[in-house]
């Protein structure tokens, strides 16, 4: 095997493939409500809050960030380490990380229980629910329909 300054010529292509990798977490650009709204815009709402709209900020991609960063780096490393060690190509390693970083996402969205929401909120899936429309939960906030927990998906891809 020819050695360039030391260092194996596998290791440098692991090193240069793993430059060229991004993962994604998020909401494709297709996944939209019956009504024609994007679940990626409905996401950011609740993420930030509304006020005009009355809708206050219901943080999940913050607090998932806040609560698994340090996770996240550690799979990352570990998936940087499987690269080099040639157990696996950086697409692969960077998919797995995203998936990751996907289930904790949804754990966050999941575990959202405050600001209740509002009488009138209520009141609307109530009679959502009984019209037929799909309603998850009457009191629960962020999951009405679950569209925007079951459309987070995750991917890598090359740059």
């Amino acid at each position: 095997m020819k050695m360039t300054g030391g260092i194996k010529p596998e290791f440098l292509a692991a090193v240069k493939a793993l430059g060229k990798v991004q993962g994604h977490v998020g909401w494709l650009e297709s996944a939209e409500y019956p009504d024609g709204r994007k679940v990626a815009d409905n996401a950011r709402t609740h993420e930030y809050g509304a006020p005009a709209q009355g809708i206050p900020p219901r943080p999940f991609m913050r607090t998932a960030i806040a609560d698994h960063q340090n996770n996240w780096i550690d799979a990352t490393a570990k998936a940087v380490k499987e690269v080099l060690a040639g157990k696996t190509d950086a697409v692969t390693a960077m998919g797995k990380v995203a998936m990751i970083v996907e289930g904790d996402v949804k754990q966050a969205i999941v575990n959202v229980t405050s600001p209740a929401l509002n009488p009138a909120t209520i009141k609307a899936r109530a009679r959502k629910l009984a019209s037929g429309e799909v309603t998850e939960t009457l009191n629960k906030p962020l999951v009405e329909s679950a569209l925007m927990l079951k459309s987070l998906t995750s991917e890598a891809s090359k740059k």
